[in-house]
């Protein structure tokens, strides 16, 4: 579904991600994790329209070069980005609703509204209150929902679990669980390796804006050692980047 090639992105002199190559498989769920300043928050702004990048991204067989969100978002691609990104003076339900202004089927998105007030209840009893008093994992739940109203193929979701406590990860990760029994495609930056190898079907590691190993979790299970020494670089040994196969 999503072919990363060779990508690159930079902000002036300093390059964020350097030569990375990746895929996502239709109904994989795929989790990034590295470091602080790895590329993991870049990669997702460039397959999102957001960045300009080198290299190749390509979406269900065709190139994301030079199209902006609108036109990403457009062609099925719905990103969370790291901060959740919501309007704290607007109420939950028009946050929500912010996810529709793409579509012009207005009873469906009407049921997917009240669909999203079903699995998501706490908003549905908040719908009429302003978002910025909402908990940072409510906040966080209006994020995802906002991005599922946008009914995307593959969702992007950077750090759900930033800032928030136990609790309410694990609420967040339960409703994740519901859309990938569904079959939703996801590709989500986590800052935990543990729970990154207890939910995912795959998993890459970035360290200095390069791929330093992945592979899929059942994998890797028994390789947590190789594993931390890609994601804090404890050895000398350089982990050869490459394309990590769906």
């Amino acid at each position: 579904m999503l072919k990363v090639t060779d990508l690159g992105v930079s902000y002036g002199r300093a390059q964020a991600v350097r030569g990375l190559s990746f895929e996502v498989g239709a109904g994989e769920s795929v989790a990034i994790v590295g470091p602080n300043g790895a590329g993991k928050s870049s990669t997702m702004l460039a397959i999102a329209g957001a960045l300009r990048f080198r290299g190749g991204i390509e979406f269900e067989g065709r190139s994301l070069a030079g199209l902006v969100p609108e036109q990403v978002c457009r062609l099925g691609l719905s990103l969370v980005p790291e901060g959740r990104g919501i309007f704290p003076a607007l109420t939950v339900e028009e946050n929500l609703l912010l996810g529709t202004m793409l579509r012009r089927d207005r009873a469906a998105l009407l049921r997917d509204r009240d669909e999203i007030y079903e699995r998501f209840l706490i908003l549905g009893e908040r719908r009429h209150m302003s978002a910025g008093k909402l908990s940072g994992g409510e906040q966080q739940q209006l994020a995802i929902a906002r991005a599922l109203m946008t009914r995307p193929r593959l969702l992007l979701i950077d750090e759900p679990s930033l800032g928030l406590a136990p609790m309410m990860v694990n609420n967040v990760y339960a409703y994740l669980t519901e859309l990938r029994a569904q079959g939703m495609t996801m590709l989500i930056v986590e800052q935990s390796l543990t729970r990154a190898l207890s939910f995912f079907d795959r998993l890459l590691i970035l360290r200095e804006g390069q791929l330093r190993a992945g592979g899929r979790i059942a994998d890797l299970q028994h390789s947590r050692a190789v594993l931390e020494d890609a994601y804090f670089g404890f050895s000398s040994h350089a982990h050869t980047p490459g394309v990590v196969q769906p």
